[in-house]
């Protein structure tokens, strides 16, 4: 074999390689070795498994992990484990398959919820202005005006990107252009060049841990630290349910102005109906959030109504529901009834109406027996 066919070799399997992302062949390597001690104690080939001896193994797996995507990821490393070696994939078996849809059914998922505009500036701020705080500003504000995956996060360097006045050109690992803000708060161009001048970084990973000292670490941060970053943010912030792909959908709810093909370009998201969804999912959070704020509204706006409307003066008498009012009624006029002369009642022929000096009479009785609640009293009469 020459050496032009060894070199040509050698970048056929880096494309390959680049085909997977390394976290995930790290979750590959660790299911396979977990396959592999399961056949270890079954006495089991490791490549020569049944359909069957799958499903168990995948049942094994859901009873101590309890995850979906977990069994769905066992099953693609059990599948590319096995297309390497050129070897029938047991996984394509239609019990598999049964056993999946089974799972699917068994197990509640919980998708990853937007982030909305006013909780993302709510986490945001959150950050202070030392190193750390600086470095998490500009590393959620680019992540989310990206939209940026926690992987392109951790692959940006220093020499791919171009930092102007009015954005940020990231050259790699994608090109893509994060464009300047409307406010200074929330600006990543305006917090990326706050990171930069107060970081001592010129090369390599742009975001990097730092040390007891703020002294930058040689290597970037990982996906986990990431991810870290944004939920102990979230936490000080007191947003819970907060995830790095609810970032990215955010951006979707907040842009969804752009055409269709742009928030694909952006997103990556090659598919139109998972996207569509997602804009449904953020327009019905967005008028859910929208109808708490306004029940709080009413409820402060009520309370406070209450509390003004409070009597100054103790009530004098204890009677508060309708039918106590209404007998009360009946008992006052039934009395100025009763003290009018039988000759006056025999006079008219018939029972005479009430006189203004009669109503007040009764208003000023109403008074004397709940205090400053007569008006209302007196209107429900």
């Amino acid at each position: 074999m020459s050496h032009d066919s060894l070199d040509s070799n050698s970048y056929a399997a880096r494309l390959a390689r680049a085909a997977t992302a390394p976290e995930t062949r790290e979750f590959y390597a660790f299911q396979v070795e977990r396959l592999r001690t399961y056949c270890t104690d079954q006495g089991l080939d490791l490549f020569h498994l049944s359909a069957e001896n799958i499903c168990r193994f995948l049942a094994t797996i859901h009873q101590f992990d309890g995850g979906y995507a977990v069994i769905r990821m066992c099953i693609a490393a059990i599948g590319r484990l096995y297309m390497e070696r050129g070897l029938e994939n047991p996984t394509r078996h239609r019990s598999v398959r049964q056993l999946v849809r089974g799972l699917r059914r068994a197990t509640k998922i919980d998708e990853a919820r937007p982030v909305l505009t006013p909780e993302f500036i709510r986490i945001v701020q959150t950050c202070g202005p030392d190193i750390r705080g600086l470095r998490d500003r500009s590393l959620l504000l680019a992540g989310f005006a990206g939209p940026l995956r926690r992987r392109e996060v951790t692959e940006i360097q220093c020499e791919g990107i171009v930092l102007t006045g009015e954005a940020i050109i990231i050259v790699h690992p994608r090109k893509l252009m994060i464009q300047r803000g409307s406010e200074t708060e929330t600006c990543p161009v305006a917090a990326l060049r706050a990171y930069l001048d107060a970081a001592p970084i010129v090369s390599g990973a742009l975001w990097r841990g730092f040390d007891k000292r703020d002294k930058p670490l040689p290597h970037a941060l990982s996906s986990h630290s990431v991810w870290q970053i944004l939920q102990d943010r979230a936490r000080a912030a007191g947003v819970s349910g907060v995830s790095w792909p609810g970032l990215r959908f955010g951006f979707i709810e907040a842009a969804a102005k752009l055409p269709l093909f742009e928030l694909q370009k952006r997103t990556l998201l090659s598919d139109r109906h998972a996207l569509r969804r997602q804009l449904q999912r953020g327009r019905a959070q967005r008028r859910a959030s929208a109808e708490k704020m306004a029940d709080r509204a009413a409820t402060a706006d009520t309370d406070q109504h209450n509390v003004t409307k409070v009597p100054q003066k103790p009530l004098l008498f204890t009677r508060q529901t309708v039918s106590d009012v209404r007998s009360d009624l009946v008992r006052l006029f039934s009395s100025r009834r009763r003290s009018r002369s039988a000759k006056q009642q025999r006079g008219n022929g018939r029972s005479r109406r009430y006189t203004q000096a009669d109503v007040a009479d009764i208003r000023s009785e109403l008074t004397r027996l709940y205090g400053s609640t007569c008006t209302s009293v007196s209107s429900s009469s």
